[in-house]
């Protein structure tokens, strides 16, 4: 009985295996997918570099490197030396303007002007500016929040928060 039922079951996995390899084989012929065979290799027209010109209202190919395609409207292909820099020339890095170099910034004081408002007195690099709420200083800096106790500021698209006598470099 064991081994009948053993048979019956490896018969039905034979029989739904090559159902399912049966069905792989016709079904894209059934709902039209076209097949394709690889019999024979396809011949493919590629311009050559010496065809490499004005094509469909593209400029001049003094922009192309030696060896570039233009195809319809776009260049192809530009081969590039993979040991050239991609940014050739180094950036000017003297000035104060590098958004590289840190800036020390400190909260010497936080008051309150002859008209009630709060201010802060904030020192960037040894120059001191007095800003209040909303005002943009030293360029790149704006006060978003200030407290008694504390400025809240931003840099670029971050935040960070400053005590009266703290320093950052930013």
């Amino acid at each position: 009985m064991v081994k009948r039922s053993s048979t019956l079951i490896t018969t039905i996995l034979l029989l739904a295996a090559l159902v399912s390899i049966s069905w792989l084989l016709v079904a894209p012929g059934v709902f039209g997918a076209s097949r394709t065979t690889l019999d024979a290799p396809q011949n493919v027209v590629l311009p050559s570099a010496t065809d490499a010109g004005v094509v469909a209202g593209v400029g001049s190919t003094d922009s192309l490197l030696r060896g570039s395609r233009v195809v319809e409207a776009f260049q192809a292909a530009q081969p590039r030396d993979p040991f050239r820099p991609l940014i050739v020339g180094a950036p000017d890095v003297s000035g104060s303007d590098d958004p590289l170099s840190g800036s020390n910034v400190t909260v010497v004081a936080i008051t309150t002007d002859a008209a009630g408002n709060r201010r802060a007195i904030v020192r960037v690099d040894g120059t001191e500016y007095t800003v209040g709420v909303g005002e943009t200083f030293a360029g790149r800096y704006k006060i978003v929040a200030l407290d008694d106790d504390k400025v809240t500021f931003l840099f670029g698209d971050s935040t960070f928060v400053l005590g009266e006598g703290q320093q950052i470099l930013k």
